[in-house]
């Protein structure tokens, strides 16, 4: 009894000192509870409003401004024994992704904007997609024999462009231009559900993404949102702003 005891206690201590080190955070840089922004980044929010990123740091969160200008996107890459894959993307210009191999030469896989490459449990993964103009579509794919006959596999068209990804032992979690959605492997068949639609980071661009918990910490122009996932009860966001 006095170990759950503990246990419990340990939690809410645990709990409690996130939820601190976030408030903090939010303090710092001058965010508070808001309504939504709407409209997209004008020229006047843009002069006026800053740009912020979340990063996790250790168990909590850091919130710190973006530069105002924007930085040209750096090409991403992954390497596995020997075999480097890179992805490019130029946006409205199009993008790519390569596979060298050990003493090979570059073959070319997609020529869509590769967003991200990762390794979720013993498989790869790419993200591709193009929010821009009257586009804003993106796929999740996973690269299969990579030493072999190395071939793209749809895992799942996405409702909105991609931005960036975190995952947990249960699932991938993707930040779209507009939303949030989970793709769950608990039972090694990938499902799609959508934590948010229509998101108040829409048309705010956003650029980064946390997990802490059921809670999921978006940066974005003008401020930062929180998403809370219920699960069947669905979820909910905030959006804490200057």
């Amino acid at each position: 009894m006095n170990k759950i005891l503990t246990l419990i206690f340990s939690c809410m201590f645990c709990s409690n000192l996130c939820a601190g080190a976030v408030e903090d955070q939010l303090l710092a840089n001058n965010l508070t509870l808001k309504a939504p922004p709407t409209g997209g980044i004008t020229g006047s929010r843009f002069d006026k409003f800053n740009s912020y990123s979340v990063i996790k740091s250790g168990d909590g969160l850091q919130i710190a401004a973006r530069p105002k200008h924007a930085v040209a996107e750096e090409p991403v890459s992954f390497t596995m024994n020997g075999y480097r894959l890179e992805g490019i993307n130029r946006g409205e210009w199009g993008g790519q992704l390569s596979l060298t191999g050990p003493d090979q030469i570059p073959v070319i896989l997609s020529n869509e904007n590769i967003v991200t490459i990762f390794q979720y449990q013993d498989a790869i993964y790419i993200l591709s997609g193009l929010a821009h103009m009257g586009a804003n579509n993106g796929t999740l794919y996973t690269l299969k024999n990579i030493e072999t006959r190395p071939t793209l596999e749809t895992v799942t068209l996405l409702p909105s462009a991609p931005i960036t990804v975190t995952t947990s032992e249960q699932a991938i979690y993707i930040l779209t231009y507009d939303g949030l959605v989970s793709i769950d492997h608990a039972d090694k068949t990938p499902t799609m559900r959508i934590l948010v639609h229509n998101a108040p980071w829409e048309r705010f661009a956003p650029n980064s993404l946390v997990r802490i918990g059921n809670q999921f910490w978006i940066g974005m122009h003008s401020g930062v949102a929180v998403v809370t996932d219920r699960g069947y009860a669905g979820a909910e966001s905030r959006f804490y702003g200057q």
